[in-house]
């Protein structure tokens, strides 16, 4: 009796049929895909502005790195990327991203704002806010235009209600081509990346 015979392409054409599985295989890395959301640098400064003028300047601060590990299974490697965002004096923005493989995990203030789930092809990688009330299903980013600007797959993160002195972070937005470009308050309304 013959026994059938797989090719190689075979097994890998199935394997990119089932969508992010073939990527998801090797957790140590983060696939180039993910990496393209973390475009800051680490020192780089941006400015905010609002409708009504006032502007909030923000201060990056990024680190690369591989942890090492063991476990059952022998020892392991997982590269770790993360990007601190921290405004003066206030911190009111204060939001961390941490990406391992292809998810990127958004806290602020020590509390977890939710995760963006990144996927080679663009137009899937999915926003999922865990703020109260949730935001509902899951966001994919999109293509969106913010005061006449087009953002290649920006997405919406919600964040959980803290005490500020001054306002209170309710949204951020995250383009793949730009990183960071905006966050909403109560009472600033959108600040936009100039």
């Amino acid at each position: 009796m013959k026994r059938p015979v797989f090719a190689a392409g075979t097994l890998a054409l199935a394997l990119s049929a089932c969508g992010n599985f073939a990527d998801s295989l090797d957790q140590s890395e983060i696939p180039a895909y993910t990496k393209e959301w973390l475009r800051e640098q680490h020192g780089q400064t941006l400015s905010f502005r609002n409708a009504a003028g006032q502007v909030r300047t923000v201060t990056v601060a990024r680190k690369e790195q591989v942890l090492k590990g063991q476990s059952k299974g022998g020892s392991f490697e997982t590269e770790v990327i993360t990007v601190w965002y921290r405004n003066a004096p206030d911190s009111l923005l204060n939001l961390t991203l941490e990406a391992r493989s292809n998810s990127i995990y958004v806290t602020r203030m020590g509390k977890t704002c939710g995760d963006i789930h990144t996927y080679k092809q663009a137009g899937h990688t999915s926003f999922n806010s865990y703020e109260k009330p949730r935001l509902g299903s899951p966001i994919v980013a999109q293509d969106t235009t913010i005061r006449n600007k087009t953002y290649r797959f920006l997405g919406r993160m919600g964040v959980p209600a803290a005490a500020h002195p001054t306002d209170t972070l309710t949204n951020v937005y995250f383009s793949r081509d730009e990183g960071l470009i905006g966050f909403t308050t109560k009472r600033g309304g959108l600040w936009h990346r100039q």
